[in-house]
């Protein structure tokens, strides 16, 4: 269970019950709110590209992320 009442950072979530059937997952602007009743959560991300690659991996439980945003050049 995650309850975050102000971020104070950009954040990244993910969270979960015992077996994945239910993935939530978001993101939380610095100065807003996390709120999920799911038992089990991934660590807390500061950086969207790590987010995505752990939302890429849970694609067998049905998640679909955004594309990875291009390398910085």
């Amino acid at each position: 269970m995650i309850r975050i009442l102000a971020t104070d950072k950009d954040t990244w979530f993910i969270t979960y019950n015992d077996d994945k059937s239910i993935i939530h997952y978001g993101d939380a602007p610095e100065g807003t709110s996390i709120n999920s009743g799911q038992p089990d959560n991934d660590p807390l991300y500061y950086d969207k590209a790590d987010w995505l690659i752990r939302l890429a991996e849970l694609k067998e439980h049905g998640i679909t992320p955004d594309p990875l945003p291009d390398p910085p050049e």
